[in-house]
């Protein structure tokens, strides 16, 4: 029996000393574990949706879509607010992004679009609607991007252009 209990012991003081040595030998190669993670580009939902878009954009006359924008990438504050203000409003929008933006020939923003799931509040939609808006931007929102057809947002994108240009 003490043989049997005195290899066990050895056994598990080798296998620790194994596990030593491998650890002491990562860390010494200088690998460690990066803080940043791979994220996907868009949902399941919004790729399913984005060749629609797409189309239908380029029905309107050529423009393109871009898809997860950053806010702070079309919307700035106005310089002639306080340093102080500025940095307020920034703050407001620096962190959020827009899930479609739609542009011309000229890279100039034509849209916005979002595309509404159950992980959307119509509180925090209507705040986001609002910093577009404000900076000069019509959203249109839309639902149902794996069911949506390409003439219904075709239908839709021109519905908010021509209230926006008042054709």
């Amino acid at each position: 029996m003490d043989i049997i209990t005195n290899n066990i012991w050895m056994i598990l003081i080798l296998l620790a000393l194994v596990i030593g040595v491998l650890f002491v030998s990562a860390k010494m190669s200088g690998r460690q574990i990066s803080p940043y993670a791979p994220k996907r580009l868009m949902t399941d939902h919004e790729k399913v949706f984005f060749p629609k878009l797409e189309k239908a954009a380029s029905r309107l006359g050529g423009y393109r879509v871009f898809p997860q924008v950053a806010m702070s990438a079309i919307i700035d504050t106005h310089r002639d607010l306080a340093q102080s203000a500025r940095l307020a409003t920034r703050n407001t929008f620096d962190r959020k992004i827009i899930d479609f933006v739609i542009v011309d020939e000229n890279m100039h923003v034509v849209m916005i679009v979002e595309l509404d799931d159950r992980t959307h509040r119509s509180d925090k939609d209507a705040r986001r609607d609002s910093i577009t808006a404000g900076a000069g931007y019509a959203t249109v929102r839309l639902r149902n991007g794996r069911k949506i057809t390409i003439d219904q947002i075709e239908r839709e994108l021109r519905r908010v252009w021509k209230s926006k240009v008042n054709v």
